[in-house]
């Protein structure tokens, strides 16, 4: 059995968290700048229900920074984030649908939380800005979750494959008895 990795340290500013989970060099420092205003660090306990399923979107999307959550769909457990850059919520700004899942904190969690509710101001330029950076933001993001979707299409395909060509053999083989 491994031991367990120490826990990183808190961040305290939200600029340094913006720094560490986006893409190097996607944005530069006073572009990051730009978006503090947005973005706020948050702490949770253990059990902690950071988004609710059925209620509506807050506006936020939130980073894990440190710490993992449990996402379930009506009641059963879907999937655990543990993974510094860890994204919750986005689906939230991109569909005024009520949120699809219950993701709650299995232990002390850290967030960068990205606030779009503070933008849509439509005529004012500086939101114009912001909202183009979220939408950097967003399409970096949706794009991850799409490789690791594609991925694991692909290897549910190939392993869907295999057993296939077992039954053929299994049969092969029941038909020679």
């Amino acid at each position: 059995m491994t031991p367990a990795q120490p826990s990183p340290a808190p961040f305290r500013e939200p600029l340094e968290a913006l720094r560490v989970i986006l893409p190097a060099h996607a944005f530069s420092d006073g572009e990051l700048r730009e978006l503090l205003p947005l973005c706020a660090l948050h702490r949770f306990d253990a059990g902690h229900a950071l988004i609710r399923e059925g209620e509506p979107s807050d506006n936020r999307v939130y980073f894990l920074l440190s710490g993992s959550v449990s996402v379930s769909i009506q009641g059963r457990f879907i999937l655990r984030l543990h993974s510094r850059g860890d994204t919750l919520g986005e689906m939230g700004l991109i569909s005024a649908a009520p949120r699809s899942a219950t993701v709650r904190t299995d232990e002390p969690s850290q967030f960068l939380a990205i606030d779009a509710s503070q933008v849509g101001h439509p005529k004012d330029p500086r939101d114009f800005k912001l909202r183009y950076y979220l939408g950097r933001i967003f399409n970096t993001i949706l794009t991850k979750k799409l490789r690791i979707t594609s991925d694991r299409a692909r290897l549910y395909e190939d392993i869907l494959s295999h057993s296939q060509d077992v039954e053929h053999q299994r049969q092969t083989l029941e038909e020679r008895i």
